[in-house]
């Protein structure tokens, strides 16, 4: 997918990829996806982390972007604590949540390796192309129910997702909504989970070759979707 919107030349900006905090269901080893559990005590201290390695570098912030996830939000609001920038302006969008596993969300991982081979479970985790099983729309993990994304429509609401669709969902937030700060120079910090935060990073590359991306303090580098 071809991302347009550059950054004028001469502007330079910063961006910095926040990824969550450790979750209840990671610690679980359970599919995540969409599901909105919130961070382990551990997972707050790696937001704490990651929040020092920002203090540190003496990052200040103009603008935040999010996730509609628990997860996220935590994360972020722990960072924004400790680096004393509680009052930066925050916007989420559902577009930044973590790829939906669809029929996969709430499974223990073990036990679907185990159910359906490790070489499909892979295919469905690592390929780019090959989305897991659709979730059931009575599923109590499936967007449709769940009042947070009443305000879009229901076809715009995944069921499953593939890496390519991921990017797919992101991208265009991405153009839209992120790009426009960087073009005017912005310091921008992205909190999002490893496979929305990836798209973006993929798009920051090719919209922003005059940005200046920052080494992303990761909260968690060992948590997995």
């Amino acid at each position: 997918m071809s991302v347009s919107g550059t950054v004028p030349e001469g502007t330079y900006s910063t961006v910095v990829f926040l990824r969550h905090g450790q979750s209840e269901w990671n610690e679980a080893n359970l599919f995540t996806g969409w599901a909105d559990v919130p961070l382990t005590t551990l997972g707050k201290n790696e937001a704490a982390t990651g929040a020092t390695a920002i203090w540190k570098e003496g990052i200040v912030f103009d603008v935040g972007y999010t996730s509609r996830l628990l997860r996220a939000k935590q994360t972020l609001e722990i960072v924004l604590q400790i680096t004393g920038q509680e009052d930066l302006p925050v916007h989420r969008c559902w577009r930044l949540n973590e790829r939906m596993y669809g029929a996969l969300t709430g499974l223990n991982k073990k036990e679907t390796v185990l159910k359906y081979g490790e070489d499909q479970v892979t295919q469905w985790r690592r390929s780019y192309d090959t989305p897991p099983p659709e979730i059931e729309l009575d599923s109590p993990y499936a967007p449709h129910t769940d009042d947070k994304y009443c305000h879009i429509a229901e076809e715009d609401l995944p069921l499953s997702e593939c890496l390519k669709d991921c990017v797919e969902r992101t991208v265009p937030y991405w153009e839209g909504d992120i790009t426009p700060a960087l073009k005017r120079g912005k310091t921008v910090l992205v909190a999002a989970p490893s496979a929305s935060a990836s798209a973006s990073a993929s798009a920051s590359a090719s919209a922003s070759p005059s940005a200046s991306p920052s080494a992303s303090p990761s909260a968690s580098p060992s948590a997995s979707p």
